[in-house]
């Protein structure tokens, strides 16, 4: 007797990549004039900010991160003392050891010790930061930024290269010639009103400095107040 054998179709599967991938990472934008990197002199400032994950097939072993400085603007390199953190500065972890003197457009690897392990799909914000210099060409104009090279590491599962490739440009860096101070009316300041002449402890006026856009600390050092009486001229104290 014949015997007939049906068919069937069974699921389809996929084959994900298992490779490191690097992204600039979008909680930053590029900075400018209105929101510069920092100021001439200034040290330890974050220069640019990364999302670096594993592949969705395995995990991986970070063994180095490649980066180098870039510019089109500057005649040479504007920073020194590069350095890579996992996370913030304040609260991460370094990853390998300084570059202390930068020259554009040369990589520098940077080695994790112990390795960064990472399962599969796992991300982490890869942070960097450096000093900026003083010479000429170095104030009050774009400086360049950070270029992501090859992350270079091990799969979990398969033992075998899991390297990223290509390159990812980070944030434009702008630093300032000085600090900025911002002064506005406060909330509280009193409205306009009639004042009885010989009363003491009257509040005039209320402002508010701020130099939360300031890419330096600010120390105030003097203020100088101007009151104008009726169609009298203006005097400042």
């Amino acid at each position: 007797a014949s015997v007939s054998v049906s068919s069937a179709t069974g699921y389809q599967l996929s084959i994900a990549t298992g490779a490191l991938a690097g992204t600039k990472n979008q909680a930053y934008s590029s900075w400018s004039s209105t929101n510069p990197t920092g100021v001439a002199g200034a040290t330890g400032v974050l220069i640019g900010s990364y999302i670096l994950s594993a592949g969705a097939s395995e995990g991986a072993d970070i063994t180095a991160i490649t980066l180098q400085w870039t510019t089109s603007s500057a005649a040479s390199t504007c920073v020194q003392n590069m350095a890579l953190y996992k996370g913030t500065k304040a609260t991460g972890t370094q990853i390998g050891s300084t570059q202390s003197s930068v020259v554009l457009s040369t990589n520098y690897d940077f080695y994790p010790s112990p390795y960064i392990s990472l399962a599969k799909s796992e991300q982490f914000t890869l942070n960097v930061y450096g000093d900026i210099l003083t010479h000429t060409g170095c104030s009050a104009q774009d400086v360049g930024s950070a270029l992501l090279g090859t992350i270079s590491g091990t799969g979990k599962t398969t033992n075998t290269s899991v390297n990223s490739s290509g390159t990812v440009a980070g944030q434009a860096s702008y630093v300032a010639s000085a600090g900025r101070l911002d002064v506005n009316d406060d909330p509280a300041t009193p409205l306009a009103d009639m004042v009885v002449m010989g009363k003491t402890g009257v509040t005039l006026a209320k402002f508010k400095y701020s130099a939360s856009t300031s890419p330096e600390d600010i120390q105030v050092t003097a203020l100088v107040v101007t009151t104008t009486l009726g169609d009298a001229s203006p005097t400042s104290t």
